[in-house]
C-alpha cells in the first residue's frame, strides 16, 4: 500500500513539474541571411532592410537576427 501511494505522489510530481521545465526552454529566433553582389554599398541595402523590418514591427534579436 506504501508503495502504491509512493508511486502516485511521484506520479503527481512529475505533473506539476512538467509545465515548468516546459516554460524554460528558449525558442529559436529566425536568422535573415542577405545575399548581395554590390559591395561598397552593403550597408544602405542592410540599413534599408533592418528600417523596413522595424517598421513593420520586427525588433532584430527578439523576432529575428541579421546574419554576417
Amino acid at each position: 500500500m506504501i508503495a502504491r501511494r509512493s508511486f502516485l505522489a511521484g506520479i503527481g510530481a512529475v505533473l506539476l513539474a512538467a509545465p515548468l521545465v516546459a516554460e524554460t526552454q528558449e525558442a529559436k529566433v529566425p536568422k535573415i541571411g542577405v545575399l548581395s553582389l554590390d559591395f561598397p554599398n552593403d550597408s544602405v541595402c542592410v540599413d534599408a532592410l533592418r528600417r523596413s523590418l522595424n517598421d513593420l514591427g520586427y525588433a532584430e534579436g527578439r523576432t529575428h537576427v541579421l546574419g554576417d
